[in-house]
């Protein structure tokens, strides 16, 4: 679900953001938007505005720090759905830095794509994987290579009842 605020609404969550917020880039290709803090009403009402993400509640690693809240977009459309509202309300350095995430966002999704376009072509090539030839031993519905799918298959069940015989559960 796309959730679209007010210039308002998206004013007062870049400002929040501004102060309070991060925005990530894993190795394994996710952006993500995050806003900690100690005050729970301020990060109920950011969940409520934007309408997306997830809020977690935090203990603290010790006794003399207050509990704490993180409200985070992991999902990339709903990250870049929030980014392109607060984008116009964020300065400088914030801005930038989004602007940089997005296009590591993209330049990942078009490798990703690229990668199942070479992999995946139902029925034809040669599987990157076995070496076996696609178009005689099949494709599955996922567009993966049957005589992988075969094989692994086999070693799972292979492992299973190796693991029922040692009595040990898989």
């Amino acid at each position: 679900m796309r959730s679209v605020m007010t210039p308002v609404e998206a004013a007062w969550v870049a400002g929040l953001f501004e102060g309070e917020g991060c925005i990530t880039w894993t190795s394994k290709g996710q952006a993500g938007l995050a806003v900690t803090s100690t005050d729970y009403d301020v990060i109920e009402r950011l969940a409520l505005l934007v309408g997306l993400g997830s809020v977690v509640a935090k203990s603290p690693r010790t006794e003399e720090r207050k509990p704490y809240w993180i409200w985070k977009v992991g999902s990339q459309e709903d990250f870049l759905s929030v980014a392109e509202q607060i984008e116009p309300f964020l300065l400088s350095r914030r801005s930038a830095r989004l602007r940089e995430v997005r296009a590591l966002l993209a330049q990942h999704q078009e490798r990703v794509a690229a990668r199942r376009a070479e992999k995946f072509r139902p029925g034809t090539g040669i599987c990157r994987k076995g070496g076996h030839d696609r178009s005689a031993v099949g494709v599955t519905t996922q567009g993966h290579c049957a005589e992988c799918d075969r094989i692994r298959n086999r070693t799972k069940k292979a492992k299973a009842r190796e693991a029922a015989e040692a009595g040990v559960s898989p």
